[in-house]
């Protein structure tokens, strides 16, 4: 039976998490990123981590928001959640899709994969399996039961070969796939105190183990498997850094008010279960990470810039005062 954690997605993603660097260190490799962390300044580029220069693939037009992006196992393709410029009478930010955009070709128009036709559905949060078969998203849809005007939130599995679509789990964002492609690791959260678990399932929603549980932490976010695939990373926040409307309605209000938000950090737990063991202690906000699984370094951005976690659990910057939002390595 899937379990339920009912949750208001929080659309350009509530990345209450955080740090920063200790020093500089020498990064190889490329990774494709959202650039810009708020409307209007936002684009999908390619980054070097070595030199620092990034290749914009595609700058977000007047009115649109880019909200986050993901590579296929070939990283020749990436898709993204793309809230386009109103048109034909849709609204303002009123919808988000699902987009596909050759990395290798800069400046071509991305083409519309799932949704962006219907005025309240957001698809969000795309990540792919290793195998390039499944495409896992989440969709927050207007709850036509709700007279206060909720949201229902589903993490959903969609099969890029036959395209069949099918629910996984009610109420389950920031979905992750192991580097084997067997487990899905996610956050679900509880509808009345917004407070979140870990969650670790089978591709299917089955084999269900809680690996946090909910009130362990006020908050956690970004859950990544390590390269091994035998630990997740998922950052963490302690105390309580914004208020319910703050964290309803996202990273805008979070960054606006950005003196209620407190330091996160990255932590890691066994997908055997035991006790959760903090690995770093910071002073910044953790948007989003992913591992190069050649040198093991944890590539990850915040509200200041990007840094690389060490095998060593130290951390070196990469680029300060730089605006990052989620990314993915290019292996």
């Amino acid at each position: 039976m899937r379990k339920r954690f009912l949750f208001f997605i929080l659309l350009s993603i509530c990345f209450t998490s955080c740090q920063s660097g200790t020093g500089n260190t020498a990064v190889s490799g490329e990774i494709i990123t959202v650039l810009g962390q708020a409307y209007p300044d936002m684009a999908i580029a390619q980054y070097d981590l070595s030199t620092q220069q990034s290749t914009t693939l595609f700058q977000a037009p007047e009115f649109s928001q880019i909200f986050q992006v993901a590579l296929d196992p070939q990283q020749d393709t990436a898709y993204f959640s793309f809230s386009p410029p109103p048109s034909g009478g849709s609204g303002f930010f009123d919808r988000a899709g699902l987009y596909t955009l050759p990395i290798n070709q800069p400046g071509t128009t991305p083409t519309l994969l799932l949704g962006g036709n219907t005025a309240g559905e957001y698809l969000l949060m795309p990540t792919v399996t290793p195998n390039g078969r499944y495409l896992f998203y989440v969709k927050q849809a207007s709850d036509p039961n709700s007279i206060s005007g909720g949201f229902l939130v589903t993490l959903e599995r969609y099969d890029l070969e036959t395209g069949d679509n099918e629910t996984i789990v009610l109420d389950g964002i920031w979905p992750r796939i192991s580097p084997d492609g067997t487990k899905l690791v996610f956050i679900g959260v509880e509808p009345q105190s917004l407070q979140r678990a870990l969650v670790l399932t089978d591709l299917d929603g089955n084999g269900f183990e809680l690996l946090v549980g909910i009130g362990r932490f006020f908050d956690i976010d970004a859950p990544i498997f390590s390269p091994d695939g035998q630990s997740i990373y998922f950052s963490v926040a302690e105390e309580a850094p914004v208020s319910f409307l703050d964290r309803l309605m996202g990273v805008q209000i979070a960054f606006a008010h950005a003196d209620h938000n407190v330091p996160s950090d990255w932590w890691r737990i066994s997908i055997t279960g035991g006790e959760p063991e903090q690995v770093t202690s910071f002073e910044d906000i953790i948007l989003h990470g992913d591992f190069n699984s050649v040198t093991n370094q944890l590539i990850f951005s915040t509200q200041t810039g990007l840094f690389a976690l060490e095998e060593d659990l130290t951390v070196n910057t990469i680029e300060e005062n730089a605006s990052f939002n989620t990314l993915q390595v290019i292996r």
